[in-house]
């Protein structure tokens, strides 16, 4: 019951961060399906169609008071947009220009920030990350707020893959 409450949560939340997101030409997202801790969502934006996988934390840790919805993200643009993109949600904004840290297993990922959102450097790091990810059991977000609030996101990857494969389906080139 748990996940079918986190998934619908999540379902939410990302609607929302699609409706505050996207412009007038874009439809509701589409539910791809629910993979473990993983749901796949997609719409049409345009010409383009915008496929994203997401999750949220299953633990978190930090000094604050209050903190906004935190998410990890992948999203594809099709055709001829970015593939595998990952980006964080903090739900906070993050302090300017302190790394947001990603670790898989023995693996460690630096990603740059901006407001409260952070991504990899490059579509490499992005790759690489996906990878890891895909490898994973789980992984672990550590990031500090403006207010030099250190957090750690607790992430699990059961069902990334099969949400990864979703996405892919639904925005192949």
């Amino acid at each position: 019951m748990t996940t079918i409450v986190r998934s619908f949560g999540f379902f939410l939340g990302c609607m929302a961060l699609v409706v505050m997101t996207w412009p007038a030409a874009a439809q509701t997202p589409q539910t791809l399906g629910t993979y473990r801790d993983w749901s796949a969502f997609a719409y049409q934006d345009g010409a383009t169609r915008v496929c994203y996988m997401g999750t949220e934390p299953t633990d978190s840790t930090g000094a604050y008071d209050q903190r906004g919805d935190v998410w990890i993200l992948v999203t594809h643009r099709s055709p001829g947009g970015g593939r595998d993109v990952v980006s964080v949600i903090a739900g906070y904004n993050y302090e300017e220009n302190a790394p947001v840290l990603i670790s898989i297993g023995t693996k460690t990922f630096t990603l740059f920030s901006q407001g409260d959102t952070a991504w990899a450097y490059s579509e490499a790091d992005d790759r690489a990350l996906i990878a890891a990810m895909k490898a994973g059991i789980d992984m672990k977000v550590a990031g500090r707020s403006w207010r030099a609030t250190d957090t750690t996101d607790e992430y699990s990857l059961l069902g990334f893959t099969a949400a990864y494969e979703a996405i892919s389906q639904a925005c192949a080139n």
